[in-house]
């Protein structure tokens, strides 16, 4: 990968900044990246004895930080210089890890500063990383979405982006596209040159970006549950066994639980873990004509989390038979992501279980007894595959963000403008026009192309000190 080549996206100033979280840790890193590091690393740390340091690159050595001016040990720890370019930000690079505490890392980045580093800007070592050509924009992103992750689902998903799963997909149609566009770009000038088999190639190899970019797409709203949680609804008629379903797949009491129908009268939230996938589950308000103010606002918001919910968990009573408002829901829900609930199955069963599945035939199913825990291991399974439509995080499928999906739509567009314009044999070079707009937009997503605004946006996301 190589440096990125606009000199008005560079700063050659040094800078630094707590690397590791604030708050009461073992170890807590300042770290420092530009052409003074290592001369500010040999003015502040000494050995043993304050004798001066002679650093070798990729080496720890263990000392002290000193005042140069005061003669003040500030700590003892460890140092790391790491030359240029192999190292995070491809500059020369010094790690001290000290011990974490908050006003001796305070006191060591001051020092620091004082003698020619400034505070870096949020995300500014990994944009720094990305212009000096050691990852590409899809793997800096990689890198928030790693810091970010909140499973091991996620985690394993952000690894593999960051060791280039989704640039390599972008980088192969990228790079198909740029084939296609110098045959075309020459038969502008040459335009005998060009025959219908030359045609039928330039169709071939536009199809098969076509299908690429529509591969990925269809990974975004997986992607975004993935990295920002499901939110996931509880609904059905009063006393099916809604909040204990709740308190069940929490594996605590967290729902008021008794006999009278209607005893949860507003929405309740919590966020649990499902085999990996973050997920907000929300109790609803039995659904029924509000009996008074107070049920019909928690009706009201029962409304709106059906609406926003990823997928819908429809709880029936499996020992009761099916009423016409169960019908009704099932009805109403059919064509969403939905399973359909089956409680109670300690008890016996009285509903018409293949009645109940004609009225919705695509939604999946599970039977559980939410007072015992029977099927809810089962049911979270189901969850798992209903929320990824398929995927699965032992595949290393790509899950593409918004930023991505937006840049792969405009793609997408404009190869479809290029087939018509073909398939209506309009000048070759207005097909131009489209293809270098699908090539633009593709190299968007890795930062082929790039500008200020684009990566101010994405690295004001990150911590000051990654």
């Amino acid at each position: 990968m190589r440096k990125r080549n606009n000199p008005d996206l560079f700063s050659h100033d040094t800078i630094a900044a707590i690397a590791t979280p604030l708050g009461q840790g073992g170890i807590g890193v300042v770290r420092i990246s530009g052409r003074k590091c290592l001369s500010i690393l040999k003015k502040i740390f000494r050995l043993k004895g304050r004798k001066a340091v002679k650093f070798s690159t990729h080496k720890m050595t263990y000392g002290s930080v000193v005042d140069p001016d005061s003669g003040v040990i500030l700590d003892s720890g460890m140092a790391a210089f790491m030359r240029g370019p192999s190292s995070y930000t491809g500059e020369d690079v010094v790690e001290i890890s000290l011990h974490g505490s908050i006003p001796i890392l305070k006191n060591v980045l001051d020092l620091v500063v004082r003698l020619g580093a400034r505070i870096a800007d949020k995300g500014e070592f990994t944009k720094r990383a990305f212009l000096n050509g050691k990852i590409d924009l899809a793997q800096a992103e990689a890198v928030l979405d790693l810091i970010k992750s909140r499973t091991s689902f996620s985690a394993s998903q952000a690894t593999g982006q960051l060791e280039g799963a989704l640039s390599k997909d972008v980088h192969s149609a990228r790079n198909r596209l740029l084939e296609v566009l110098t045959s075309v770009e020459a038969s502008i000038d040459f335009p005998e040159d060009i025959d219908a088999s030359g045609y039928k190639n330039i169709n071939k190899s536009v199809a098969k970006t076509q299908q690429k970019i529509k591969d990925l797409l269809e990974t975004s709203d997986v992607g975004r549950v993935v990295r920002e949680g499901a939110l996931v609804a509880i609904i059905g008629r009063p006393n099916v066994g809604k909040s204990s379903l709740l308190n069940a797949l929490l594996r605590e009491e967290r729902a008021i639980v008794t006999s009278d129908p209607g005893t949860t009268r507003d929405t309740l939230e919590e966020g649990i873990n499902v085999l990996g996938i973050p997920v907000r589950i929300v109790d609803t308000a039995g659904l029924r004509k509000a009996k008074g103010e107070a049920e019909a606002k928690g009706i009201d918001r029962t409304h709106r989390s059906i609406n926003e919910a990823d997928l819908i968990l429809l709880v029936m009573d499996s020992s009761a038979p099916i009423t016409r408002q169960d019908k009704e829901l099932i009805i109403k829900h059919s064509g969403k992501n939905i399973i359909l609930v089956f409680n109670k199955i300690d008890k016996k069963a009285k509903a018409d279980v293949a009645k109940i599945v004609r009225l919705a035939p695509n939604a999946k199913r599970a039977r559980i007894s939410a007072t015992n825990g029977t099927g809810i291991r089962k049911l979270e399974e189901t969850m798992y595959k209903a929320l990824l439509g398929g995927f699965s995080s032992d595949i290393g499928k790509v899950l593409i963000n918004s930023r991505h999906k937006q840049c792969l739509v405009r793609a997408g567009e404009e190869l479809n403008a290029a087939t018509v314009a073909l398939a209506k044999k309009d000048p070759i070079d207005l097909v131009s026009i489209n293809l270098k707009e699908a090539v633009m937009a593709l190299g968007e997503v890795t930062g082929e192309v790039v500008t200020e605004e684009i990566l101010s946006k994405i690295f004001s996301e990150f911590c000051v000190g990654k």
